[in-house]
Formats: structure tokens, C-alpha cells, sequence
């Protein structure tokens, strides 16, 4: 269950986890990214819905990078796991060295700032 994100995310929420916005169910196209991000705004983060590894995983900064973006982390999500459907969520921080850290965050339900220490360094979002 825990490689299906959205499936993961639908647990948590279930179970009381605070959790950043994110789309409900896997979105497969450019469109469906855009208008995730008008409504919550930027940065957001792209993830394969089926898959893991960093496979998919895109930060968005900019609202004209959405495209170019999400079909980038489609198509790698679909050359990796044979299917391109995505998860987007906002996106709470960088970590130069682990994209895992999102996922801690993620579900765990608090923000980046109450961990010491994030990617051996320290964090402050």
C-alpha cells in the first residue's frame, strides 16, 4: 500500500494526519497539474503515484514550468513503473540530498522546522 501515494495518503488522512495539500487521486496530464497548482499555488512536487526511488520527482518553482515539468516526471514515471500517473503535493522545503525527507514530513503531519536536523544539515524553511 505504502508505494501507492495516494492510497498512503488517503490512510493517513483517515488516521487524523495533518498533511499538505495534494491532489486526491493520480492526475495524467499537463491540465490536471495546472490547475492543482492555480488553486494551491507553488512550489509543488511531482510523484510517480505508482512508484518510488526519486523516480518522477519534480520541485515546480514556476507556473510556465507546470508542462514541461509534469511531463517530464510523467513520462520518467511511465519508463520506470509502466504507468505515468502522478501525485502532486505542495511542496515544504528543499533537501539537496534526499527527497525522502518529503515523505517524513508527508506522514509524519508536522513541517520541516520541527526536525533538528533534515539531510545533515540544518533546516530552516
Amino acid at each position: 500500500m505504502m508505494g501507492d501515494k495516494v492510497e498512503a495518503r488517503r490512510v493517513a488522512v483517515e488516521a487524523g494526519v495533518p498533511v499538505v495539500p495534494g491532489t486526491e487521486n493520480p492526475i495524467r496530464s499537463a491540465a490536471e497539474a495546472k490547475a492543482f497548482c492555480e488553486e494551491h499555488g507553488l512550489p509543488v512536487i511531482t510523484k510517480a503515484a505508482y512508484g518510488g526511488g526519486g523516480r518522477g520527482m519534480r520541485v515546480i518553482h514556476r507556473m510556465e514550468d507546470v508542462e514541461e515539468f509534469f511531463n517530464l516526471a510523467s513520462n520518467e514515471a511511465y519508463a520506470a513503473f509502466g504507468d505515468g500517473s502522478m501525485f502532486i503535493e505542495k511542496f515544504v522545503g528543499e533537501c539537496t540530498n534526499n527527497f525522502s525527507m518529503h515523505w517524513v514530513v508527508f506522514l509524519a503531519g508536522v513541517y520541516p522546522d520541527r526536525f533538528p536536523l533534515i539531510c545533515g544539515k540544518r533546516s530552516n524553511f
